[in-house]
């Protein structure tokens, strides 16, 4: 492992301090006495003094920034004067303290490892947010794996850089850009498989064409909408709604499956108020095709046989105007 002196010939700079930072007014004095640890593994970008001493001093001890944290896998050691020369640097109002303890400190980067677990909920809490929203509850898994990695003890963050143009499908690659606290770790590519949960409207049973909404039984389950089309989320408020086709017990609604129950019914005998200038006559007629109020429908004459269209009344005449 490399070591490195810590004496650094980057520019240092001071953050808040609890103390007094102006240099006109000075900083309050140091504890007298402090205690150097001798070995410190630190979580941040940079080291601060109060990082060297024990957790019982650090309320005491200015925060005064000494210098960048070393990069992973590498060792800094720093001693009692080169500390001094620091704060000298930074606060050269500041009466240095009388050092116990270890005569060198070993600085280190404190590490955390990125599993694939930790990965995981990390690029999906950010697509739920981003992309998925309120269409339901992201579940995501890799298809591929992940080794982990060994990276800075901060707080992680991922930024999505590229998925597809249809958004979350069931089956994608992205790539994205790891992050911890301000330093980009990297950027990398993955393939997922993705479900997306929310409760859908199923068939409670087998249901046959015709049948009324109100009429049948229906709930909801919690099922995986990207597996679906077009699924119902909430049941219509219209129940006079009629399925256009049979559903299988189990399967999922649509609006797709659904029309306004006809007023006409196909194959139904009607009354045909035929209109010609003040002259009305009422003949008998066979529907050739469902029809809805108001809609026109084709209709033939019983006894002629000849076809012609009408529009709907009621449930048993339509009108018909020569």
């Amino acid at each position: 492992m490399k070591i490195t002196l810590f004496f650094l010939c980057l520019a240092l700079v001071v953050g808040r301090a609890k103390a007094q930072t102006d240099e006109a007014s000075g900083f309050t004095t140091i504890t007298n006495t402090l205690t150097l640890l001798p070995e410190v593994q630190i979580p941040g970008e940079s080291v601060f003094l109060s990082d060297l001493v024990p957790p019982s001093q650090k309320t005491t001890v200015p925060i005064i920034r000494l210098g960048p944290a070393p990069g992973i896998g590498r060792v800094a050691l720093i001693t009692r004067a080169q500390i001094n020369g620091l704060i000298q640097k930074v606060a050269p109002s500041c009466e240095l303290p009388v050092w116990e303890g270890s005569q060198t400190i070993r600085l280190t980067c404190k590490v955390k490892v990125v599993t694939e677990e930790i990965l995981r909920k990390l690029i999906t809490a950010r697509l739920q947010e981003d992309h998925v929203r309120d269409r339901g509850e992201l579940d995501l898994r890799f298809t591929q794996g992940w080794p982990g990695l060994t990276v800075p003890d901060q707080k992680l963050e991922i930024k999505i850089l590229d998925i597809p143009a249809a958004g979350i499908v069931s089956a994608f690659s992205l790539r994205f850009e790891l992050l911890a606290g301000t330093q980009a770790i990297g950027q990398y590519a993955l393939s997922v498989q993705a479900r997306i949960w929310h409760d859908v409207q199923v068939a409670r049973g087998a249901i046959t064409r015709g049948t009324l909404l109100g009429d049948s039984s229906v709930g909801a389950e919690r099922r995986d909408v990207l597996s679906v089309r077009d699924p119902m989320l909430e049941l219509p408020l219209d129940r006079d709604l009629e399925f256009n086709d049979t559903v299988a017990s189990g399967a999922p609604l649509s609006y797709r499956m659904f029309r306004q129950r006809p007023a006409i019914q196909r194959g139904a005998v009607l009354d045909a108020m035929v209109r010609q200038g003040t002259l009305t006559i009422s003949v008998k007629v066979e529907a050739l095709e469902d029809g809805l109020l108001g809609s026109s429908i084709r209709v033939r004459n019983i006894n002629s046989k000849r076809e012609f269209r009408g529009k709907v009344l009621d449930e048993a005449t339509i009108s018909v105007s020569l």
